[in-house]
Formats: structure tokens, sequence, C-alpha cells
């Protein structure tokens, strides 16, 4: 596409960061364990347990998961004087369901007690700048009507969802021509909530990317939603149908979590939205609210993250 432009709301070198707050999943504090035995095991409450942290033989730390999805844990030492290991303490990683060594101690205190902390998917993920589609087919048109990304309000009320509250930086369009939703990058479906009222934009959905990253889609008919937790998504692929507002809310972001014992072990998750680059079929258009823009989506975008096996089958079905 010769006319095709990318248009970034903030220009850095790498990845454009627009807002940072503590993030709205829980992370759980899940028990305290203390060793001085050559085994030990911390399992979660519960039976059949889902996680377990356990020391096996002398100084091997392991964690086996029965969940399944990803969760990221933090072992957390209380005293770390004296205390050698081959990674980093506190540990912070995410693992898949299954068994997994996570590090060893070449010295270690007699008596040690440690904390296991957790919460659901990727965090501290290595991404890099990702050329997004606009959330309609292509060939339609949208209107950015609203942009908090470069402001400190939040993009809008806080809204009840779930058990919680949820916060959104990011862009709102109205969608012009079409009432179907498409994904603006492909993921994997990790919720969805369908069963409100229309006209409230409350009805949403969350895709997590490959690198980690998520796009939450807020603005759905009642019933709207036509793919369903755990799918697989394709960038460009139908998601559902629009409310009765035609207004569609758009947040990108990410899960970081560091370790710091001066605040509330809460408040160590948090959620940064980034700034999103959009491709449109306007050629050397500003991006500005109040702009309408005509969604471009060429095959080049659509299979950017696939393998070679990935997107020779899916330029075959094209043809």
């Amino acid at each position: 596409m010769k006319n095709a432009a990318i248009f970034i709301f903030l220009v850095l070198p790498i990845l454009s960061q627009a807002q940072t707050i503590v993030s709205e999943k829980p992370l759980i504090k899940e028990g305290v364990g203390f060793f001085d035995k050559e085994t030990y095991s911390l399992r979660q409450e519960g039976f059949p347990y889902q996680m377990e942290v356990y020391r096996e033989r002398s100084k091997g730390f392991w964690f086996k998961s029965n969940r399944t999805n990803t969760v990221s844990i933090v072992i957390d030492f209380e005293n770390t004087v004296g205390l050698k290991a081959s990674v980093p303490l506190p540990f912070v990683s995410d693992f898949r369901p299954g068994v997994h060594h996570l590090f060893e101690f070449f010295s270690s205190p007699r008596h040690c007690s440690f904390s296991f902390y957790y919460t659901e998917g990727i965090v501290n993920p290595k991404l890099s700048r990702h050329t997004y589609v606009l959330p309609v087919p292509d060939g339609k048109s949208v209107t950015l009507t609203s942009s908090n990304l470069k402001t400190e309000e939040p993009f809008v009320t806080p809204i009840k969802y779930h058990d919680g509250i949820s916060t959104f930086y990011g862009v709102e369009f109205e969608v012009k021509d079409s009432f179907t939703i498409t994904a603006v990058r492909g993921g994997k479906v990790e919720y969805v909530e369908d069963k409100l009222p229309g006209g409230e934009m409350k009805n949403r959905l969350r895709i997590v990317h490959l690198d980690g990253s998520f796009a939450d889609y807020l603005g759905f008919d009642q019933k709207g939603i036509n793919v369903k937790t755990g799918d697989k998504i394709l960038a460009g692929q139908p998601l559902g149908t629009v409310d009765i507002n035609r207004k569609l809310f758009l947040s990108i972001g990410y899960q970081t979590l560091e370790v710091d014992r001066k605040l509330p072990y809460n408040e160590w998750l948090k959620t940064v939205f980034i700034n999103p680059s959009f491709r449109t079929k306007e050629s050397k258009k500003p991006w500005r609210v109040g702009e309408s823009y005509t969604s471009s989506q060429p095959a080049a975008l659509i299979t950017q993250e696939m393998s070679k096996r990935q997107r020779k089958k899916y330029l075959s079905g094209r043809n």
C-alpha cells in the first residue's frame, strides 16, 4: 500500500509510555514459608492445590502449577544477609502450567523465611514498537473523538467490573460506517463481558498479545461479542458489534511488577498504558481529535507476528 501511513501519538525511541497506575489485578499473598530442613513445601490453599513452591534436595527451589493459565510469582526473602542464590533476589518471573526449577542457593542461613505472591498473567514483558490496525474492517472509517494519553485524567469515569474498579487511559473512536469491531492486533482472549445493557459502555473484552501486552476493548452491545475466552485471534478479525452509542474505548498496556518494601505489596503490581501506532489509508494526515481515518489491513501487517508456517497458511486461505 503506497498510500498507507503510520501515525503515532508520541514519538519516542522505542516505546511510548502514556500513563502508569496501580494495577486493577490483585497481587495475592499466598503464604509465608520457613525452612530449616532439606525439604519444604508451601501449597496454595484448596484441594486439589493449584500452585506449590517447594525446596527439594538441599538448596533447589521449584514451582509447580496446576492452573490452566500463565501466572507470575514473587518469592521474597525476609533477610538476604548471607543468602547467595543463582538468580537475583527477590525472585520475580512468570510461568505456564507445569513444573519449573526456579533457583538454587549457594549459601543460606540455617533459618530463613520467605513470602510467596502471585498474580494472573505476564509481568515485565519485553516489548518493541508495534503497528496496529484500526478496530474496524478494512476500508471502513472511524473518527477519533477523544484521547487522554497525554493527560493526567482518567480516560473514563472508573467503571465497576466484576468486583473491582477499572480506570482506562487510551483513545475513543466513533465507528462511522460499520457496526463491526475488529482486533487491532492478534492474540488470545483473556476474558469477555457482554451481558450488561447496551449504551452504558460497560461490555468489554481483553486480548493478550504475543509479547505479553494487552488490549482492552470497551463498548460492545449486549451479547454482542462473538468470541470467547481462550480464543486465538488474528489482527483484523471481527470481535463483535458496537453498542447504540457507536463509540469504542481502546486501551493498550502491560503489567509491571517490582518489589518495593517501601510500598504495600498490593502496590507492587502496576499497569502501564502505551501510545499505540495505527496504520491508515490516509497519507500524511496528522492524528487529531475530530478527524476521520480509514482502516488499512494489508496482509503484511496482519501476519507480522506469525511464524512462516502460519503466514503461509493464512496467505493460502486468502487466495
